[in-house]
């Protein structure tokens, strides 16, 4: 009986750390990685990128182009 158990926390725990992985690497889920295009000022000192691949439009103040995403996020209105 111990030994049934043991293995059914084992398989939960494993079950459990690949939804893990596979949910914060959406890469698996994605496909393509998004490639940012700059497309000018955007709103104060924000540039504005847009993504070639999903049509993304996102915002950075770095300079530099977003490292990820955009397309999954949802809407905080």
């Amino acid at each position: 009986m111990p030994l049934v158990l043991i293995l059914g926390a084992i398989t939960a725990f494993l079950i459990w750390r690949y939804w893990a992985v596979i949910r914060s690497n959406t890469q698996l889920l994605r496909g393509k990685r998004c490639r940012w295009q700059a497309v000018g000022r955007g709103k104060g000192s924000f540039d504005e990128y847009r993504c070639s691949i999903c049509g993304v439009s996102a915002y950075s103040h770095e300079g530099r182009p977003p490292r990820e995403c955009k397309r999954t996020l949802k809407s905080g209105l």
